[in-house]
């Protein structure tokens, strides 16, 4: 009998001091790729709490959990439960590798389909046409099929006419389905293969697979889901904040080039005039002094509508150059003027490193930075900043990211090159307490954090999926690696 078998990785590292371990398992499919999306359910089984993930691309989910526990690791899909034990010692890693092999005893294995209906799901399979609508099976051929119900909502609210997507990744092939008034879908699947759900803005968002046995399969799937037509409509309020932006800026650009006509001044003798503007509140002073950081690396936003911040942290860092030896700065201005449309994620420029030598030589170098810029278009390259100043900086305990609030970042998708967390602290937050949910994404992706005048947020970085967050007066929801705003239903 051909055995059909996947690995399971599974990584302990401590975090913090002392109770609690990150536990990242990573798991193989049957085809000994990266078995991604695949939802794995963990229980305390001293304490019966649970936690849910899926796995990433590369097949890894990661949880947080207590020492001295014992747990119960069950993934969907998989006939096994695993049980992981996590030991008192005070090692800071260490790694388990399972082998999953069928067991003969599986009564899946047992009555697995015969050679004749075995060719005859194998016909079926072939003969379904790309891009159909999915059927009830004819009569007759009903044991070829699973049976799926699903049924997708969000706050308790059935997310309605959903379209879903069914691809047989072998045959790359895709049916569909929509969900009903009550946020439901019947789906019949054929047996035998891995099959990828997807919605329209959410790909590979789960694994499906269900073995080619005789026996029924009836799956009950819940999905906690916002819905395509709630991603658009918070697609649509983005694109108004950022046009909004976009034309603040432009004044202050006129604004700008009108005073450096009045006063016959260079841009950089003006940006450094702008730097002088420093507002009442003392931002940099009151998260230095909160956060005993080492080394520093600071990645700094220095498009226009920065110059005051930018200005406030040079006059922390003139009183505290001689304490700060060492420190290293990334400026980037969102392309050097380049035009919005030739901007590319990674390829956008404006971004610049140096390790100065001198106060005066950062404030030089910074009002060239800014000066080269023409004030950014809103969203902007904060992720090619972070990976300039990755590839160019040596020798830095922590990465601090000086960021306007105000402002989506451009290139998250590049997000996966950002390999250390990041602090980031968020400018003209006060008075609106707005937060760009792309900066709460950076902060959880990195396992960083964010900073402002009043406050420190570490604990974004633990967040599981589905937990809420509250980001200066503002509730946020991590849900399908997204920042939702909460609202009531």
């Amino acid at each position: 009998m051909k055995t059909t078998w996947m690995f399971l990785l599974l990584v302990v590292a401590q975090v913090g001091l002392a109770q609690t371990v990150y536990m990242e398992i990573e798991m193989m499919n049957n085809l000994g790729d990266a078995h991604k999306n695949v939802r794995v359910i963990m229980k305390d089984k001293a304490t019966g709490k649970m936690q849910a993930g899926s796995t990433t691309r590369s097949g890894i989910v990661r949880f947080i959990v207590e020492r001295g526990h014992t747990y119960e690791i069950k993934p969907d899909n998989y006939y096994q439960t695993f049980t992981e034990h996590i030991g008192n010692d005070n090692s800071i890693t260490h790694s388990v590798k399972y082998t999953y092999q069928q067991s003969p005893d599986n009564p899946e294995v047992k009555y697995k389909l015969p050679p004749a209906l075995m060719t005859e799901l194998n016909n079926l399979k072939s003969s379904l046409k790309d891009s159909s609508v999915l059927k009830r099976p004819v009569k007759g051929q009903e044991v070829l099929y699973a049976h799926l119900r699903i049924e997708i909502s969000y706050g308790k609210k059935p997310i309605v006419g959903e379209k879903l997507f069914f691809t047989i990744d072998r045959l790359h092939k895709t049916f569909t389905a929509t969900t009903d008034h009550l946020g439901k879908a019947d789906v019949f699947l054929p047996k035998g293969d891995t099959i990828l759900l997807h919605f329209t803005y959410d790909r590979n968002f789960n694994t499906l697979y269900y073995y080619p046995s005789l026996m029924e399969h009836l799956t009950d799937l819940e999905i906690d889901y916002i819905g395509s037509k709630e991603i658009e409509r918070i697609a649509r309020e983005k694109a108004e904040r950022m046009k909004r932006e976009k034309e603040r800026l432009e004044k202050e650009r006129l604004a700008f080039e009108a005073e450096l006509k009045r006063a016959h001044i260079s841009r950089s003798e003006a940006v450094k005039r702008s730097f002088k503007q420093v507002p009442t509140d003392k931002l940099f002073g009151s998260v230095f002094n909160r956060n005993k950081w080492g080394r520093k690396l600071v990645v700094v936003d220095v498009t226009g509508s920065m110059d005051p911040y930018v200005g406030e942290l040079l006059v922390w860092l003139k009183l505290n150059f001689e304490k700060e030896k060492g420190i290293q700065f990334v400026f980037f201005n969102d392309g050097d003027n380049k035009a919005d449309e030739l901007k590319k994620p990674g390829k956008t420029g404006g971004v610049y490193y140096i390790k100065p030598k001198t106060y005066n030589e950062l404030v030089d170098f910074a009002a060239m930075v800014s000066a080269k810029g023409s004030g950014g278009d809103a969203p902007e390259n904060n992720i090619e900043a972070l990976m300039k100043a990755l590839q160019s900086a040596k020798e830095y305990d922590e990465i601090v990211m000086v960021a306007d609030s105000h402002a989506a970042i451009n290139d998250m998708e590049l997000i996966d090159h950002v390999t250390k967390p990041v602090r980031v602290i968020l400018c003209g937050i006060e008075g609106h307490n707005f937060v760009e949910p792309d900066y709460a994404l950076l902060a959880w992706k990195t396992k960083g954090s964010i900073h402002s005048i009043e406050k420190d947020i570490d604990t974004i970085a633990k967040m599981m999926d589905g937990q809420n967050i509250t980001l200066f007066g503002n509730k946020y929801r991590l849900l399908n690696g997204r920042f939702i705003p909460v609202k009531e239903l």
